[in-house]
């Protein structure tokens, strides 16, 4: 049996893997973020827009409205714009 000469190994080398790994996980955090955020604007949009029809308030009034309503009851403005939504 013969064996290969193996190159020593970097002792930084798991450090910087781990410092990567680290790297990698905040980036994919920052991007779900990123995502939820895009998807609650869209909603939120998409119920100021409803209430602009159907009131023919501005977008501000719409949004004041929706914030009023959260509040009003108990909700969150994302839960509210569902309800708006249908």
């Amino acid at each position: 049996m013969t064996s290969e000469p193996t190159s020593p190994v970097d002792p930084g080398f798991g450090a910087d893997v781990a410092a990567l790994a680290k790297v990698v996980a905040r980036q994919r955090a920052e991007l779900e973020r990123l995502r939820d955020l895009t998807a609650s604007s869209a909603v939120l949009e998409r119920a100021k827009g409803a209430l602009m029809a159907m009131t023919g308030r501005s977008a501000d009034a719409a949004h004041g409205e929706l914030l009023a309503r959260a509040e009003a009851g108990r909700r969150t403005l994302i839960e509210e714009c569902w309800l708006t939504l249908g």
